[in-house]
């Protein structure tokens, strides 16, 4: 496939100049900082005018309002979601109808916590991450990221009971430095 992405004025765009039917699916946008990440989700279509466009959410369409934001044309929809809470977590179905019949297709989102730790200095440095005084190590609910440069802690499914203070510590045989952050998962 043959595109073009530009970034302009806080508006990314990814652009198929000479699309094709082998182009239509599902693209995904993320876009990330140290505070965190957004992502919004595009599918391209195609079929008989007029087509019917409609994301759904546990058997219930979304619509463009506080919490989101849906953008439709042609041949294209974007459906994204403007805060990005727990709850927002699941299966998400995209339905393309018009008279001849229906297609959809379905993507879950999972929503991941993420802290990011810049550093520098004398090789050899470890990190480690504690929460309550206790060491994180990778598994099925937490990612350790580490290079010679930084270090990321992921949560996957936050629960409340993961509210409090993270401690990421650095170290090699000069001394050590440490950074905390608070993270506060609200029950719902």
């Amino acid at each position: 496939m043959e595109c073009k992405l530009s970034f302009e004025d806080k508006v990314a765009v990814l652009e198929i100049p000479k699309s094709k039917l082998k182009d239509s699916g599902k693209y995904v946008c993320t876009a990330a900082n140290e505070a965190g990440s957004s992502s919004c989700e595009a599918l391209t279509f195609s079929g008989t005018k007029p087509l019917k466009v409609r994301w759904l959410k546990a058997g219930k369409e979304l619509t463009s309002g506080q919490r989101y934001k849906v953008q439709s044309k042609d041949t294209s929809s974007v459906l994204k979601i403007i805060k990005t809470q727990k709850s927002d977590g699941g299966e998400y179905v995209f339905e393309v109808s018009n008279d001849v019949g229906q297609s959809s297709c379905d993507a879950t989102l999972t929503i991941l916590v993420q802290f990011s730790v810049l550093f520098s200095g004398t090789p050899p440095l470890t990190t480690k991450w504690f929460k309550s005084s206790k060491e994180i190590l990778s598994s099925a609910d937490w990612s350790v990221i580490k290079d010679n440069t930084s270090s990321t802690l992921e949560l996957f499914f936050a629960k409340t009971t993961d509210s409090g203070d993270y401690v990421c510590q650095i170290q090699n045989d000069v001394g050590s430095a440490s950074c905390q952050a608070t993270l506060f998962v609200k029950g719902y």
